[in-house]
Order: C-alpha cells, then structure tokens, then sequence
C-alpha cells in the first residue's frame, strides 16, 4: 500500500534491460520453432503463433492488432493488467512442453488459418489466381466498407476492442497537452448531442478511451447519430486518393497547427489559440530546447493509436466548424488499423472506377493546353456539352448576338495606342458579327 501511494520509479541499467530483450527475443524465437516441430501441434497452433508473434513485435514498438481473434486471445490471457503490473506482457501459464496454453479458443479459427497460410485450407479459397495481384474473395470494395462499418452486424467490417498498451506511456511527454485536447474538443458538442464529460481527462489512457468507438456509444443521445468514414491506415488496393492521405499517424497537423498559422477570429479557434490547448501547444514549443520535436512526436504516437477523431475538421483560417455533422448526424474518421477485416486489400468496384470518387470534375494540363490552344477556348466545352443531346434537349433557346460597338472599339485604340494588339481588335470586331 505504502509504495502503491508513492509510485516510484524504479532505474536499471542498460545493458540489463537491453540484454533481458535480447534474451527475451530468443526464447519466444526458439519456443515458436519447438512448437512448429511437435509430432502432435495443438489444434490452436494458429492463435498461439500469431501471439507470439505479437509479443515479438512488442519488444521493440506498440503494433496494432488488426485481427479480431488476436485481439479476443489477447483480451482473454489479460493483456492490459499484465502489461500494467509487470511492464510487459508473459504467458504464465504457457505449458513448454506440449504448447497447451489455456485460456483462449481450442481450436483455430478457420479465417486466421487462411491468413497466416497454415497447414488448413478454407474450403472458399480460389485454387488459381489470375491478374498481377492475387485477391482473395474476401476482399470487398471500398463502398461495402463504409456501408459495414456503419452495420451493428455486419460480418465484413467491425471496429475491434480498444486495448489500452502500457508501452504508450513512453508517449507520456505529451499526456497533459493531449488530455486537454480531448475535454476541450469534446466541449464544444451542445450537451443536446453528447452526455458532457464529467470531468477532465487526467491520464493518457483515459484520455484516449474517450476517442474509442465504445465510449461515443455510451455517450451519444439517441436523438442524434453518428457515422463512421474509415482511413486508409493499414489497406491497400484500391482505397481513394483523398483516403490514402487520411492517415492517423500524420493527422496531428489538423488538430495541433503550428506556431505562426493564421487564425479566423470568427472560428472556434480563436477561443483555442487566445485560452485553449493550442495556445499552450505554442508555449510548449517555444520553451522547449528542440523546437518541439519530443513533443510532437508524442503526439503523433498516440494520434496513430486512436480509434476515432473528427472527420475533416475546419482549417483555423476558415469558419468551417471542427465537428462536421449533417442533420443529426456527426461524422467520424475511422483508424482502420483498428477495423477487423477478412482482408485488408480493397478491390476495384464493378466498372473498374473507385466508388466514393464522383464523376471527373477536372480536366488534365494536357486538355487545358489544347483547349488554350484554340481561337475561342471556351467554345470546346460548350460543345462538348450538347454531345448526344437529342430532340427537343437541342432546341434550346440560343441567346441574342452581341451588338457591333464601334465606338467602344476606337476609344479603346486611341487609349491603348500602340499597346493595343490587333488580336483584341480583331476579337472586339470579331464579337460583334461583323
């Protein structure tokens, strides 16, 4: 109890701690190759191998699990308490001889089977592959995974637990900044949305917890809703342009702008920079000896572990609100690290475009330029325009012609003098019909 209340800190050499991970990678490595040659491997030999793995990640950074049944395995064996209590994560009642480990599922869920390629073969996996990149047919498109992500019961898409790691504490340089981020963007909801915070987050575990998919649930009044837009964190394929450069990791920039940013004194930011987090983001900054390096870098460790944030929020130079909602409605950006998918690889929707992209609104330089290179330019795309156009949709009215303006054209050219070129006579003359 006594040391409990003090919380001490306990130093050790380096050499100790680094020789203890050095030993602590050889022993799970060597443990793994005994597992793999047992005459009878136990029927969870997937699970086991897949944590394992994980705690081989965790000796030097904090991954995201991605896979649901990892993140169950890991939440069944006590991941957080044991993190918490001994620093790093052990399988105490691992059993070396025959890889029993109790606690978890029996047997290997056939869809994990399939991804860590093992000796078991789902009965749906395509024999042959053609095309340059082999996708699975559990891949989906990008419009099913926003559609599933909104789906309480979707079997394609879902929001995995959020598992606090202790390792995040290294993060801890920026713990206070980061949970005054957190109450003050959550104050500025109208208690008609959200349940209000009780009180200000004081831990970065606690802060982060109220960036989880969970705690909006709880908190969210069923009189509005919310609507879930994944990134492009941890996909591949064919995931949008604007999606690809949504990612977690390098969003600190839209929530923490930096020293110098304009600001609209009109925008919410104006209360955030004049006595708000940003303000003490910017004093930070200055006092520090390294530009603010450590400090960001902290934030961006636990911007690239959150679950949600506001989708797409306000530059501070406009008056664009930092929470967007449509009716009642409030949009939220999705980590899909987090997300459980059968496969993280985003097909091509039917008809070979991109859902989510809209019809073309841009032409490219190289159309541009031919157009510019036209005697009148603008007519191209009004021609362009009544293509396939047929019966009465041609018949249209067709506006009156310009007027000749002599007068115009000659007090121009006593004006202008030489400097005038011939070319905007000639296109003055030339709009008048003449």
């Amino acid at each position: 109890m006594y040391l409990a209340e003090l919380d001490p800190i306990v130093w050790i050499p380096s050499r100790l701690w680094f020789t203890f991970l050095k030993q602590r990678v050889i022993e799970i490595s060597t443990f793994q190759k005994k597992l793999s040659n047992l005459a009878e491997r136990p029927k969870n030999y997937g699970l086991i191998t897949a944590i394992l793995s994980y705690m081989l990640q965790h000796v030097g950074i904090s991954p995201i699990i991605k896979d649901r049944d990892v993140v169950q395995a890991l939440a069944d064996l006590h991941f957080d308490q044991i993190s918490q209590r001994f620093g790093c994560f052990f399988l105490h009642d691992l059993n070396l001889a025959n890889g029993q480990l109790p606690g978890i599922q029996d047997e290997d869920p056939a869809m994990l089977l399939w991804m860590l390629k093992g000796d078991k073969v789902v009965s749906d996996k395509p024999k042959s592959m053609t095309g340059t990149e082999a996708l699975s047919p559990l891949a989906i498109t990008w419009k099913q995974l926003c559609e599933s992500l909104n789906q309480p019961l979707s079997q394609n898409a879902s929001m995995n637990p959020f598992i606090w790691d202790a390792t995040w504490l290294m993060y801890s340089t920026a713990e206070a900044l980061f949970c005054s981020f957190t109450s003050q963007f959550w104050m500025m909801i109208a208690n008609s949305g959200f349940q209000p915070l009780d009180h200000q987050p004081t831990t970065l575990k606690e802060a982060m917890e109220l960036w989880t998919l969970e705690s909006v649930k709880a908190r969210i009044k069923y009189e509005v809703g919310y609507h879930l837009v994944p990134s492009g964190d941890g996909l591949n394929g064919a995931v949008p342009d604007k999606h690809q450069r949504m990612l977690f990791e390098f969003i600190r920039d839209d929530f923490f702008p930096e020293p110098g940013t304009a600001y609209n004194g009109s925008s919410v930011w104006s209360a955030l920079y004049r006595v708000g987090y940003v303000r003490d983001y910017h004093r930070a900054i200055a006092a520090s000896g390294d530009g603010g390096q450590a400090l960001k870098d902290g934030l961006d460790g636990i911007f690239a572990n959150l679950q949600l944030l506001p989708y797409n929020p306000g530059r501070p130079n406009s008056t664009v609100p930092l929470w967007r909602w449509k009716n009642s409605v409030v949009t939220l950006i999705a980590n899909s690290s987090h997300i459980w998918l059968l496969d993280r690889t985003i097909k091509q929707a039917e008809g070979g475009g991109v859902w989510g992209q809209g019809h073309k609104k841009l032409v490219s330089a190289a159309q541009l330029e031919k157009m510019l290179r036209k005697k009148e330019p603008w007519k191209v795309q009004v021609q362009k325009s009544k293509v396939n156009r047929r019966g009465k949709s041609k018949n249209w009215r067709q506006p009156p012609k310009r007027r000749t303006h002599p007068k115009i054209t000659d007090q121009l050219a006593e004006e202008g003098g030489d400097e005038l070129s011939e070319g905007m006579v000639g296109g003055l003359e030339a709009e008048g019909g003449d």
